[in-house]
């Protein structure tokens, strides 16, 4: 049973002080939710943007070129390499981010108030910071699948990386990858609070229209600043066994050797890819928080459970709506 002051507050956004009680759990299970669906939209592009930023042969021209060759000579599943790992640990690291966000928002306001912009990007950041221990072997695994066709499937390279160089193997690039990730996270949760309270108030926008612009908004914006780290990140991770894998001096050799618009290869692919995959995280993870919400405030079957003059207070989450 939910009143009326609750519902209209929650309908506004998942971290808003009226959801100071939400359980961390639920927080969870919402960003396992939207992290396995922003998967299946990204990965096409994500195969292409990390050949192209590990393509040092010269190999393709542009996403569009490498795209192709790949449905031509791999097949379209080749779209697809690596795609388990992701959806099996993106999940988890997706449900990290969030309930760490939400958490840490939730504790500094008190339920009392608003989150201020700082307190968004300290929330964020330290998402990501969390997230650092399953996003890094996964990220290996995923980009090794996508920039060597001999891998069969994400065990084979799991197997190949732990016989060559250990666990330490699977974590390779976490530096990078915390460089990375850290303040990005903080400017994603940033931008999306703040460009979503934009839209509501000012263009007039519902709240699945805000949540969905603000959040392929802020995606592509914070891949466009930390996209060189990415493309560095890549490099540390597909690099040859044996190969100086050091960041400055990965850094600065292939500065030497290809100049610094290397640094940017595969930034549009990246960018379009950003803005589909984020605009579908914030209103899943919202629309399933809400759900399970709705579950877990739901009375007994019983007619009777629900008094005739609370019946005024119970939220329809399917149409937003106080009935």
């Amino acid at each position: 049973r939910i009143r009326r002051g609750i519902a209209s507050d929650s309908l506004r956004a998942p971290r808003s002080p009226s959801m100071s009680e939400v359980p961390v759990a639920l927080d969870f299970v919402a960003g396992s939710v939207s992290g396995a669906m922003s998967v299946v939209v990204g990965q096409p592009f994500d195969t292409v943007k990390v050949r192209l930023q590990t393509d040092c042969k010269g190999l393709y021209n542009g996403a569009v070129e490498c795209a192709m060759k790949l449905v031509g000579t791999e097949g379209w599943p080749s779209l697809f390499r690596g795609v388990l790992s992701p959806v099996l640990t993106t999940s988890l690291v997706n449900a990290i981010v969030f309930s760490s966000h939400a958490g840490y928002v939730r504790h500094v306001t008190q339920g009392k108030r608003q989150a201020t912009a700082s307190e968004q990007f300290l929330g964020g950041s330290l998402g990501g910071l969390f997230q650092c221990a399953v996003l890094t072997p996964t990220d290996v695994v995923k980009c090794r699948m996508q920039a060597d066709g001999r891998y069969r499937n994400s065990l084979d390279v799991i197997r190949s990386t732990l016989r060559q160089d250990g666990l330490a193997g699977l974590y390779r690039g976490n530096v990078i990858t915390l460089i990375r990730e850290v303040p990005a996270y903080g400017v994603y949760f940033w931008t999306y609070d703040g460009m979503k309270a934009s839209f509501q108030k000012l263009g007039n926008l519902g709240e699945w229209p805000s949540s969905f612009l603000a959040g392929g908004i802020s995606g592509s914006f914070t891949w466009a600043i930390v996209y060189p780290v990415d493309v560095i990140k890549s490099l540390v991770q597909t690099a040859p066994r044996g190969e100086d894998t050091r960041i400055a001096v990965l850094t600065a050799r292939i500065f030497q050797q290809r100049g610094w618009s290397y640094f940017f290869r595969g930034f549009g692919t990246a960018c379009l890819r950003a803005f589909p995959v984020n605009a579908v995280i914030f209103p899943v993870y919202e629309l399933t928080l809400k759900v399970l919400l709705a579950a877990s405030s739901r009375p007994s079957p019983s007619p009777a459970a629900v008094p005739p003059e609370d019946a005024a207070g119970v939220v329809d989450f399917a149409d937003q709506r106080v009935l």
